[in-house]
């Protein structure tokens, strides 16, 4: 009998799911006040009758907030976000709370983002006034790639009478992908360096009119080059025809990423892997779009992605997802197991561009490597300058300390140098440039080099 009592007692003060009641600041002042008139009651002999009026007060006003919650429409949330995150830049998140019925109250709202992240607001409150939805947002910067985790919303609410809070915490647990910066990939699909190098002044072919290959014959046009006049054809057709002459086809790129340890030195805030991978990308939207076959090797002390020669959009994307949470292994690389892992997907005359740290260039698997791949491929070298080292040189030692640090800092850039210098000898081009830098150069530097050869840009 007692139990079922109980039961039908506290039932219209219990609520489904994830909630819970907290005292307000208001109640918390009820409380302090009754506690006072107690403490001033006491002298009075009263201060028994003063505490039971007190807290009976303050219990009854709680008693029937409490009720009165049970009345309350149905709250539900729902997180919207950008589908696509990519490192370190910022991205909205919104919240939409809804009510079945109009609300006029004050709430607040916290939002369980991926540990990690950084965010510009963590609570954000929200004033009712008889309404049945609200949207807040707050914007998160991703810190690391890969996948990551959004938890559960968390929601505040007054009480009709204000004296609690209720407290409800909504399911919207989901994951999202972390890319790394995609900006030199979006330039390659609007053909931003081919617009630069057009604003530089640095010639460039075209896609017909250059090239090896016979491609199509046309009528002559002013700015034709007289070589390219067929005069048999201008005779047969009584005008003047011009050889239209196409790039040759076949060209292919493989990309060889170092994902060990000296990748994973960071420079504001951002590994020399993060950097290589962003300008690999932007290297492989480029090359794709030229019509080129490119493969995409991650290797550190083993083959983390290995990604054969394919061509068009569906291939980048399949590149972007997967290197997308590929992070450095804290082990030796092993560049002559990387290229065993690629060799055979590529025929002679491939661009093997090798994105490493030129302290890297010390391995000893990289040297013979190096040597068997100039027999048959061209090769384009890049590696990451440290800003603040090679600014060094150029300041003034002030103490005996900054003497030695100066002369050990001289020391490794000559090093540095010297490897470099080496793998210029194997007739490779070599780029060393600063992080920042690193993207654009790259690109520059393979256009260049196709240029040479008279293929499209």
């Amino acid at each position: 009998m007692r139990t079922m009592f109980s039961m039908k007692f506290w039932r219209p003060f219990r609520f489904p799911g994830k909630m819970a009641i907290l005292p307000a600041p208001r109640l918390l002042l009820l409380l302090v006040i009754g506690f006072a008139a107690t403490f001033a009651g006491a002298f009075l002999g009263l201060g028994s009758l003063f505490f039971v009026i007190g807290t009976g007060v303050a219990l009854g006003l709680s008693l029937i907030d409490v009720r009165s919650l049970r009345s309350m429409p149905t709250i539900t949330a729902k997180r919207e976000t950008d589908a696509l995150h990519e490192l370190g830049k910022e991205h909205p998140v919104r919240i939409h709370v809804t009510a079945s019925e109009p609300l006029s109250l004050m709430m607040w709202v916290q939002d369980d983002f991926p540990q990690g992240f950084r965010i510009d607001r963590r609570t954000m409150p929200v004033k009712w006034e008889s309404e049945t939805g609200k949207t807040v947002s707050y914007t998160v910067s991703p810190h690391r790639r890969g996948k990551h985790r959004f938890g559960d919303i968390h929601l505040r609410l007054t009480s009709p009478l204000g004296f609690l809070i209720l407290q409800l915490t909504v399911p919207a647990e989901e994951h999202v992908q972390v890319f790394p910066v995609l900006d030199p990939v979006r330039k390659a699909r609007r053909r931003y360096y081919r617009e630069q190098m057009e604003q530089e002044g640095i010639p460039h072919p075209r896609t017909f009119g250059m090239g090896p290959e016979f491609s199509h014959l046309r009528e002559y046009q002013p700015d034709d080059e007289p070589r390219r006049i067929n005069w048999m054809a201008s005779a047969r057709h009584g005008k003047l025809m011009t050889n239209v002459m196409q790039p040759a086809t076949g060209h292919e790129v493989a990309i060889l990423l170092d994902a060990g340890r000296l990748m994973g030195v960071e420079y504001n805030g951002r590994s020399r892997l993060d950097t290589a991978l962003e300008a690999a990308l932007g290297y492989a939207a480029v090359a794709l779009r030229r019509g080129e076959r490119v493969s995409l090797t991650a290797f550190s002390d083993r083959i983390h992605v290995r990604i054969p020669p394919a061509k068009g959009l569906a291939h980048l994307k399949r590149i972007i997802e997967e290197t997308h949470d590929l992070a450095p292994r804290y082990a030796e690389t092993d560049f002559q197991a990387g290229w065993d892992a690629v060799q055979s997907f590529h025929r002679p005359g491939t661009l093997v561009t090798v994105f490493t740290d030129a302290s890297a260039a010390g391995s000893l698997t990289l040297p013979p490597l190096m040597t068997t791949i100039r027999k048959k491929h061209a090769i384009l070298f890049v590696t990451m300058q440290e800003p603040e080292l090679f600014r060094e040189p150029d300041r003034l030692p002030e103490n005996e300390k900054e003497v030695f640090r100066h002369f050990v800092i001289r020391q490794l850039l000559e090093q540095r140098a010297r490897r470099l210098g080496q793998f210029r000898r194997f007739h490779a081009t070599v780029l060393d440039v600063e992080p920042d830098a690193l993207a654009d150069r790259v690109i520059d530097a393979y256009l260049m080099l196709r240029m040479r050869t008279g293929a499209r840009i």
